[in-house]
């Protein structure tokens, strides 16, 4: 479980949680997203509050904060995000997917492709 203070943009005013998802998160699925140091897979619970610490029981009213005029409000997204952060040194399967001479090719998870370079493969190979 993660928050983040988010922008606001006026046009989703009509759907608040629908627009900072659409604008923020999800144009970050299946990539590296630094924030959360790993490839995001996916998000689940979703909620908007005034504070990262603010956890309300069902739906609530939530106040969005707007500095100086500036056009957007800010407030804060809490979701639960699945994060795929392998540590160095560990072994991954997947499904061979090309072979030739001089590269590996494989899908891991049925998410991820992978290309692994002859020079990279042990020699018994």
């Amino acid at each position: 479980t993660t928050s983040f203070y988010l922008a606001l943009s006026p046009c989703a005013y009509s759907d608040p949680l629908g627009g900072l998802l659409a604008e923020h998160i999800s144009p970050h699925l299946l990539s590296y997203y630094p924030p959360l140091n790993g490839v995001l897979l996916a998000f689940e619970n979703a909620r908007m509050s005034e504070s990262p610490d603010q956890v309300s029981e069902g739906p609530s009213d939530v106040l969005a904060r707007s500095f100086n005029e500036y056009a957007v409000s800010f407030l804060w997204l809490t979701c639960d995000f699945l994060v795929f952060r392998p540590s160095p040194g560990t072994y991954l399967e997947g499904d061979v997917n090309l072979q030739n001479e001089g590269l590996l090719g494989l899908i891991c998870f049925n998410y991820f492709n992978v290309s692994i370079p002859k020079e990279n493969m042990p020699s018994d190979w």
